[in-house]
C-alpha cells in the first residue's frame, strides 16, 4: 500500500494536530508504551490511594481517568486544546480537566502528591519554566515522574533543531541537558529507565495502521512535502524514548 507524507488534510488544518481522530482513536493514547508505561511509572513512585495527581498535557484524560479508577487517586488533567477537554469530559463527564499552560498551572502551591507529564515537555517551548511550575504545586517530597523523546546522538541535536519541525522530536530531550534543569529546578533525580524499544514499537504500529505516516512521525512537519529530506537527518540524532522519576527537595 503506497503511503501519502503530509498530504494536505482538512480537518488537520484547522486543528491542533493531536486533536486528529487518528490519534484519539489510540487506545492507548498518543505516546510510546501506553498505559503500561504509565502503571509502571505510578509503581515506580510508590504513590498511596487517595493521592492527588496532575497529568500535564493531558489531552482527553485517558490517564486521569485510568489513575483514578484503577488506584483510586484524585486526579487533574491540564491541557491547552479546549476541542480534546471538552472531548474526555463528554465521555467522563465527572473527570477534572482544565484548561492552563504548562508555565503557569492553574494549581495551588503544594496541591499534589505527584505530577505525571507523558510525551507532552518536548511540545513546549522551553520546558525549563514548565519544571518550576510542577515544583511550585508539589509537596515537598512529592514525585514528578515523565516519559519523552530523546535524541540519542546528542552531537546531531542542532542539525535537528534547524529543521522546520513542529511538536515532539522539535522539542526532543538530551538528557544531560533535561538532568541539569532538573537539578537546577530542586529535584533529585532517582530512576532514568531507556525505553527506546518502545518508540521503535509505537512508530511501526503508527506506519502500519495510518496513512498520515509523516505527521504522525514527525509529530506535524511544518513543510509538506519535505519529509525525504528530514528524515535522513532525524535518523542520525537516533531519536528515542525514555522515562524519569525524581522528587521534589
Amino acid at each position: 500500500m503506497k503511503t501519502v507524507c503530509c498530504r494536505p488534510d482538512p480537518y488537520t488544518e484547522n486543528r491542533n494536530l493531536y486533536e486528529n481522530s487518528s490519534f484519539t482513536a489510540l487506545p492507548g493514547g498518543i505516546r510510546p508504551g501506553g498505559i503500561s508505561l504509565t502503571e509502571h511509572l505510578v509503581e515506580l513512585c510508590g504513590f498511596n490511594k487517595g493521592d492527588f495527581i496532575a497529568d500535564i498535557g493531558c489531552g482527553y484524560g485517558l490517564t486521569a481517568e485510568h489513575l483514578r479508577r484503577k488506584y483510586n487517586f484524585e486526579t487533574a488533567g491540564v491541557d491547552l486544546s479546549e476541542f480534546l477537554l471538552k472531548a474526555g469530559t463528554d465521555r467522563v463527564p465527572d473527570l477534572r480537566l482544565i484548561k492552563g499552560k504548562g508555565e503557569s498551572l492553574p494549581f495551588r502551591n503544594y496541591s499534589f502528591n505527584g505530577v505525571i507529564a507523558e510525551c507532552s515537555l518536548s511540545v513546549m517551548d522551553d520546558p525549563a519554566p514548565v519544571l518550576n511550575e510542577i515544583f511550585r504545586i508539589l509537596k515537598p517530597g512529592g514525585k514528578f515522574a515523565m516519559s519523552d523523546v530523546c535524541l540519542r546522538r546528542p552531537e546531531f541535536a542542532e542539525s535537528i533543531r534547524k529543521l522546520p519541525l513542529k511538536g515532539c522530536l522539535a522539542g526532543a530531550f538530551i538528557y544531560d541537558e533535561l538532568v541539569s534543569i532538573l537539578a537546577d529546578t530542586g529535584f533529585n533525580l532517582l530512576v532514568h529507565e531507556e525505553h527506546s524499544n518502545l518508540w521503535k514499537e509505537f512508530v511501526a504500529n503508527l506506519i502500519l495502521n495510518n496513512d498520515y505516516i509523516c505527521d504522525i512521525i514527525l509529530c506535524g512537519c511544518s513543510v509538506p512535502g519535505k519529509s525525504s529530506i528530514m528524515m535522513p537527518e532525524i535518523v542520525k540524532a537516533r531519536p528515542g524514548y525514555f522515562s524519569i522519576v525524581a522528587e521534589k527537595r
